[in-house]
């Protein structure tokens, strides 16, 4: 996926599924001329409750889903829930969202979007665990890295990012719950996150983390 409703052309010649994203209020238009156009998933807003991201309301977020996502359920999409950090503000939300959105079936998602940013494979466990007790128990972990945002104990080092995705990839592969899972990043700019985890090389090409990933 590309935080976006826009999906590459050549996703599907490459036997790659993409899944549009309705990131936020301002891609409605983008996105209601794009969601076709992807694989037959769509995920919905990213990072609702952070403010530098796509923050909605509760209320908005149940709206924009009904509107624009649920609705897709009906010609054979699998729905991704709306995403959130990894902060207790988020698991909030969510527990919100599915209690208030109404019609049961845990809101038609298939799969709740889950996010995680740190350097234990233990508290990332844990804290899977926790999403695996919302909806009806299903996840994709839509975004994962070796990265410290608590501001101690530093960043990881090389070795500390191999270990850090192979002890979590170990462990997802084990639970059915689990049905896809998505590290950061596959970007030559990596943004705010620990350059280390970068998976491809300058001209797009797996670098030895992007290979080591590959064939985990």
């Amino acid at each position: 996926y590309t935080w976006s409703p826009w999906c590459p052309a050549s996703a599907p010649s490459l036997g790659l599924e993409c899944c549009p994203m309705l990131w936020g209020t301002k891609q409605i238009s983008t996105f209601q001329q794009q969601k076709y156009k992807g694989g037959k998933c769509i995920m919905g807003m990213n990072e609702v409750n952070v403010d530098s991201q796509g923050k909605i309301s509760v209320s908005e977020g149940i709206s924009l889903w009904n509107k624009y996502i649920r609705v897709m359920k009906k010609q054979g999409y699998t729905l991704i829930s709306p995403s959130v950090t990894s902060g207790n503000d988020g698991i909030a939300w969510l527990k919100q969202f599915y209690a208030q959105c109404g019609g049961g079936n845990h809101c038609d998602v298939d799969f709740t979007a889950m996010h995680y940013y740190g350097t234990s494979v233990n508290d990332f466990i844990s804290w899977a665990e926790k999403f695996h007790a919302l909806g009806n128990g299903k996840v994709w972990v839509t975004e994962i890295a070796c990265q410290n945002f608590g501001g101690k104990g530093g960043q990881c080092n090389k070795a500390q990012v191999y270990a850090f995705m192979d002890g979590v990839t170990s462990w997802m592969k084990k639970q059915s719950w689990i049905g896809s899972y998505f590290f950061f990043g596959l970007f030559e700019d990596m943004y705010n996150v620990n350059p280390l985890n970068r998976m491809v090389n300058g001209d797009g090409t797996p670098n030895d983390l992007g290979k080591h990933y590959i064939n985990s």
